[in-house]
């Protein structure tokens, strides 16, 4: 349920808090979550008395990895709410760091179901009423969840420690840059198999060729005989290298585009976004 109420004195509703909206922004290091609530005066202990309140998020349907996220804080303090049936608006920012947001990706398996618990206390007649333990729950639909995930600036970090490759200013790999972003969405997507098949035309984007150009296992075959005859007369270095690997990292994909779905797992999805990032990172730099 989308809404709380707060208690003061013998009335255990004296206001209610409804959840109306959640956004996201960029902030250094880590994402920030914006909450806003509407707050509504239900009775007249509630009217005209100034309210603390601060809160905490966590989310719950993760299984072992659910747990806090973070501080809920709002610049307004303390606030007052209008006459009996009157409402305001109040709006809330917590950080939340990018370890835990790829946690999150790590664990959900579609809706994000967020907690918000909050506390704090009325000033009545000078003397404070505390309340606490009034929680709200709200499920935040994959769409949205993703819409909040471009916000705070997830996509630019695929992994951990592994930012995404920049293609700016290579107009040659428009197209490539189109496959990979298209990957990296159906990952958030959960679509596995089009992540794979998004993956397997970027690899042939790369060096402007479409996906069925290539032979497949005898393209890499032929590749890795020539790269070791070449590597019997000279030394190569990382360069030439690449584009055994780029084959090799094609052939895989090239399972991306079976019809069957089932048989791209996550993992799968995981292991050739990773490889393909990393791959990316050397022809783009």
């Amino acid at each position: 349920m989308d809404e709380t109420f707060f208690q003061l004195g013998g009335d255990s509703s004296a206001a209610r808090l409804a959840f109306r909206n959640i956004t996201g922004s960029r902030a250094v290091g880590a994402g920030r979550l914006h909450l806003t609530v509407e707050a509504t005066s239900r009775k007249p202990s509630a009217d005209g008395n100034p309210l603390w309140i601060n809160g905490t998020v966590s989310v719950r349907n993760l299984g072992l990895a659910s747990g806090y996220l973070g501080q809920l804080r709002t610049e307004i303090q303390p606030l007052v709410l209008p006459e009996r049936g009157g409402s305001r608006v109040i709006g809330f920012v917590c950080d939340v760091s990018h370890h835990q947001l790829q946690t999150i990706e790590e664990h959900r398996t579609g809706p994000v179901l967020l907690c918000f618990d909050f506390a704090g206390h009325w000033l009545i007649d000078g003397d404070p009423q505390p309340f606490w333990g009034s929680q709200f729950e709200h499920e935040v639909a994959q769409s949205d969840w993703i819409t909040f995930l471009e916000q705070v600036g997830y996509q630019r970090t695929l992994l951990l420690e592994l930012p995404a490759p920049d293609f700016q200013g290579i107009a040659s790999q428009v197209e490539a840059r189109q496959f990979f972003e298209n990957a990296r969405r159906h990952y958030l997507e959960h679509e596995w198999r089009l992540t794979v098949e998004s993956l397997r035309q970027c690899l042939a984007a790369l060096v402007g060729k479409k996906a069925d150009d290539e032979d497949g296992e005898a393209e890499v075959q032929r590749a890795v005989k020539d790269l070791r005859r070449e590597s019997i007369a000279r030394r190569l270095g990382y360069a030439e290298r690449h584009e055994p690997v780029r084959l090799a990292l094609k052939f895989l994909c090239d399972l991306g585009a079976h019809p069957e779905a089932a048989e791209t797992t996550k993992r799968d999805a995981y292991g050739a976004l990773l490889m393909v990032a990393g791959l990316l990172s050397n022809y783009t730099s």
